[in-house]
């Protein structure tokens, strides 16, 4: 799967961590809410209970929806890229364009998706759009 991201939103609330990449702006999709979804993607992770350390992705494209394993590959200001563990339909890239800060905000949500990084339970939680 590839795909480029006009918005990008890093949220940690509780024990849930996700990142949503979207290839619209919230505006687009309140013009026309009659036609097919645009290609987004959203990995979670959650640590409300024990789930062998399983992320959740939903995207517009059904085959890149469930519960799998995953390996951070690259994150960087212009990318995310990660391999599922399975077989097949088992690469994501998305593009975007980050500033510094906006990196900044996001590396410790997904240092923590992508199990890098244990979750700070103490921290204030974070819900940007970047």
């Amino acid at each position: 799967m590839q795909l480029y991201a006009k918005k990008v939103s890093a949220i940690a609330s509780g024990d849930y961590y996700q990142i949503l990449l979207d290839s619209e702006d919230s505006d687009e999709k309140l013009r026309d809410f009659f036609k097919q979804p645009a290609p987004y993607l959203m990995v979670q992770s959650q640590f409300e209970s024990f789930d062998g350390g399983k992320c959740y992705i939903e995207s517009d494209d059904d085959e890149y929806i469930g519960h799998f394993k995953l390996k951070l590959v690259e994150f960087s200001p212009t990318c995310l890229a990660f391999e599922i563990a399975r077989l097949n339909h088992n690469h994501v890239e998305v593009s975007f364009a980050l500033t510094t800060a906006e990196f900044e905000e996001a590396l410790p949500i997904v240092e923590v998706i992508f199990g890098m990084r244990e979750p700070d339970y103490d921290a204030h939680d974070f819900d940007g759009a970047l």
